[in-house]
């Protein structure tokens, strides 16, 4: 009886370590999708670009203490089931059915001395809607918006915001060059977190 000491070839055809990474990178991104709808207050949350289908409709709905969830209010019964996170009733579905929902949006529902509930719709902080995949517009950004994407400080966020309150709306992220500081380079690293053309803004 003879026994071999050379080792058998191994034929591997199934996975390789390309696509086990391949596999972590999209499981990462998807608990990140996930997860940031709790993990990140206001105003929090990092710059990460997470792809999203244009047929979502985010909007981050906030509690009076401050608890924050988002709802893809593009899904059916996602308006009831944000009413009843809410804790609101059949009026407050109502209006919260009026609203016209936009990616991005920010719902806060407070009851004011009457007893009524108004509902106040803002935008949620940049960070939020870039870990969202939703586009940003630089008419509806704040100083701690811009904050929020690399590359621009206290001190250009604050002259960005000074500029278009003297000048009025952006419209595009184009005519940022005319504020002090921002340059074609500026511009070209900010493409993909913009809107590429003109839009209303409500």
């Amino acid at each position: 009886m003879h026994f071999s000491t050379s080792s058998p070839k191994i034929q591997n055809k199934g996975i390789r370590p390309r696509h086990i990474c391949a596999v972590f990178h999209a499981l990462i991104l998807l608990l990140l999708l996930l997860h940031s709808r709790s993990l990140f207050p206001e105003g929090e949350g990092p710059a990460v670009f997470v792809a999203t289908s244009p047929q979502h409709v985010w909007v981050e709905a906030v509690r009076s203490s401050g608890e924050r969830q988002t709802f893809d209010v593009s899904v059916p019964g996602a308006v009831e089931k944000m009413t009843v996170w809410l804790g609101g009733d059949s009026s407050m579905r109502e209006n919260l059915n009026l609203v016209a929902y936009v990616s991005g949006q920010h719902i806060r529902v407070a009851e004011d001395s009457t007893g009524n509930t108004p509902i106040k719709v803002t935008w949620m902080r940049a960070g939020m809607r870039m870990t969202l995949g939703i586009l940003l517009h630089p008419d509806r950004m704040n100083a701690a918006d811009w904050e929020d994407i690399a590359g621009i400080g206290p001190v250009l966020a604050r002259r960005i915001v000074s500029w278009r309150q003297k000048n009025g709306d952006f419209g595009s992220i184009l005519r940022l060059q005319q504020v002090a500081g921002v340059g074609p380079k500026t511009i070209t690293s900010l493409r993909p977190w913009f809107i590429p053309h003109q839009l209303p803004v409500n």
